[in-house]
């Protein structure tokens, strides 16, 4: 993925941000597969998701939205299955 982009999403994760990721065609970029999971993790009083192969500060006022123009878009079931 773009690494500016990437680098957007480990801020939105920590500081409790909302994010809007747009034009989404059908295949996600495997970094994204832990927040999708919501696999958050205690380390001490802070919760952390590993994002990028790195712990990152997740913040439970995040949310993620995604969004396609594609009219009827076929992700893989366990993408489905993970976003609600």
């Amino acid at each position: 993925g773009d690494k500016k982009a990437l680098e957007r999403i480990a801020m939105a994760l920590s500081f409790g941000e909302t994010l809007i990721l747009q034009d989404l065609g059908e295949e996600l970029d495997s970094a994204l597969d832990a927040v999708l999971r919501r696999a958050v993790l205690k380390r001490g009083r802070s919760d952390v998701v590993i994002f990028r192969g790195k712990e990152v500060e997740y913040n439970r006022s995040f949310r993620l939205y995604l969004q396609t123009r594609l009219q009827n878009p076929h992700y893989r079931p366990e993408v489905a299955a993970q976003v609600t």
